[in-house]
């Protein structure tokens, strides 16, 4: 859940006033799951309905097949991971976090 708040915080606090109504062309937000995938995607409906947000506010969400062939500023990845040690994971540090930016 902590990814999830994250997230929505980024794109409503963050993205949404760099891109407006061109988010959805500009930002993606790659998730491996479809429970995860529903979850963004009611938060994105609820957006919706929020005065200065309509269809074209929020990122293109998809799984990293739907993704392959499209072209975003900023890509987005919500993965969760189910080892036990953060080293497994690959990060020196026990944050087992990673931006990236650019």
């Amino acid at each position: 859940m902590a990814n999830f708040l994250t997230v929505m915080s980024l794109i409503t606090d963050h993205l949404h006033g760099v891109y407006g109504d061109k988010m959805h062309e500009q930002v993606a937000l790659i998730t491996p799951y479809a429970r995860q995938k529903q979850m963004y995607a009611v938060a994105f409906n609820r957006l919706r309905h929020l005065p200065g947000w309509s269809d074209a506010h929020p990122p293109m969400l998809g799984t990293e097949d739907s993704v392959v062939e499209s072209e975003h500023n900023h890509v987005i990845v919500d993965y969760v991971a189910c080892v036990p040690t953060h080293k497994e994971l690959g990060f020196p540090s026990r944050l087992g976090a990673c931006w990236l930016w650019w």
